[in-house]
C-alpha cells in the first residue's frame, strides 16, 4: 500500500490570507475547490443514470439520476474535522448531495440482498467514490497545492505594495 503525501501549512496559509483580506481567503478556497473538481467529475461518471436495480426506482432510497457531487472546503474547527483513525486533517471533501440516499446506498451497500444484487451487477463496494479517490488522490493533491501556490504568487506583489502603519 503506497503512502500518500502529507502536506503541512495549507490551512494556516489560507487562514493568513483571510486575516489580510477576506476576499483573498475565499478566492484561494475557490481555486482549491476548482482543482478538486476533476476528481468529483470522475466519481460522478461511475454512478448510473437510471436506478441501478428496480427496487431503487421508488421509496425512501429512490434513485434521482446521477448525483451532482459537492466539493466542499472544511474550515478549521476546535471540535475537529480530523480523520477518525489518524491525525490527518481533511481540507477538501467530496460529498453526495443532501437527500440522495440512493447514491450512498449504491456506492457502499455490500450486505444482504441489496448488497448482493449491486455486487453482482457493478462489483464490490465502493462502486463509485473510493476507487476513483485511490486512482486520482495524488494528482488531485498536487493540483490543489499548485492552485494555492499560483494564487499566492498572484497575490504576493499586491501584498508587498500594501503599507502597514
Amino acid at each position: 500500500m503506497a503512502l500518500s503525501p502529507q502536506v503541512f501549512g495549507v490551512r494556516e496559509t489560507v487562514d493568513e490570507l483571510g486575516k489580510l483580506e477576506a476576499k483573498f481567503k475565499f478566492q484561494a478556497i475557490q481555486k482549491m475547490k476548482k482543482a478538486a473538481a476533476p476528481m468529483a467529475q470522475a466519481m460522478e461518471a461511475n454512478f448510473p443514470e437510471e436506478a441501478p436495480i428496480s427496487g431503487m426506482a421508488y421509496g425512501k432510497f429512490a434513485w434521482r439520476g446521477r448525483p451532482k457531487l459537492v466539493v466542499r472546503y472544511k474550515a478549521p474547527s476546535k471540535y475537529g474535522t480530523k480523520s477518525r483513525y489518524s491525525n490527518i486533517w481533511n481540507l477538501i471533501s467530496i460529498l453526495t448531495p443532501k437527500g440522495h440516499h440512493g447514491a450512498e446506498m449504491f456506492d457502499m451497500a455490500q450486505n444482504g440482498k441489496l448488497g448482493a444484487a449491486l455486487t453482482e451487477r457493478y462489483g464490490n463496494a465502493s462502486r463509485a467514490m473510493w476507487r476513483v479517490e485511490d486512482e486520482l488522490k495524488n494528482r488531485t493533491q498536487d493540483a490543489i497545492l499548485d492552485a494555492l501556490e499560483a494564487y499566492i504568487r498572484e497575490v504576493q506583489p499586491g501584498l508587498s505594495r500594501v503599507r502597514r502603519y
